[in-house]
């Protein structure tokens, strides 16, 4: 039985006959309920950094709570890079990666942002994507991407932060010699 929708089916059977005499229907009930929404997770490999200095930012796809394969995975992460707001850039040289199957990562050294489109993953799997990123200003710094889309719609992902702490001054000294 392939079910495309979820819902609640019914199944009735015809009368069974035999020498020994008539069963009557049987019926029983199917209910499908809907596969569970992919999960997306962002989250920063340190708690904080100091301004200047790099940290990589990881997207988690979790698809290991459905029997449903998707496709089409797709987000976009964008940076405000303001002076009033703490921000961030795509690191250069750029060092990004993906486990996701076919899927095409877009990154640019110096950007305000990446995407990821063409995605897939099975039933049962979870894939990555990992960015390493400038932190610009000093704050707290929270990413702002859009949603994850698949061909099972849209999740909306847990918003990651991580402070960003001034550079200390530089030391300095100076020495007369006679």
């Amino acid at each position: 039985v392939t079910v495309q929708d979820a819902g609640r089916y019914e199944n009735i059977t015809g009368d069974l006959t035999s020498s020994l005499g008539n069963s009557g229907t049987a019926r029983d009930i199917l209910r499908i309920t809907s596969a569970p929404n992919v999960q997306f997770k962002k989250s920063f490999d340190v708690s904080s950094v100091v301004q200047g200095a790099t940290m990589t930012l990881t997207h988690t796809i979790d698809n290991s709570r459905s029997l449903i394969d998707v496709a089409n995975v797709a987000f976009t992460e964008s940076f405000p890079n303001t002076t009033i707001d703490p921000g961030a850039q795509v690191a250069s040289p750029v060092i990004a990666s993906t486990t996701c199957s076919d899927a095409t990562l877009s990154v640019t050294a110096q950007s305000g942002g990446y995407s990821l489109s063409g995605g897939t993953l099975a039933a049962g799997e979870t894939c990555s994507v990992s960015v390493l990123l400038l932190a610009q200003n000093v704050g707290t710094f929270d990413t702002t991407g859009g949603d994850l889309t698949s061909t099972r719609g849209s999740t909306t992902p847990k918003q990651a932060s991580i402070e960003v702490t001034a550079a200390g001054a530089p030391d300095f000294s100076k020495a007369f010699s006679p």
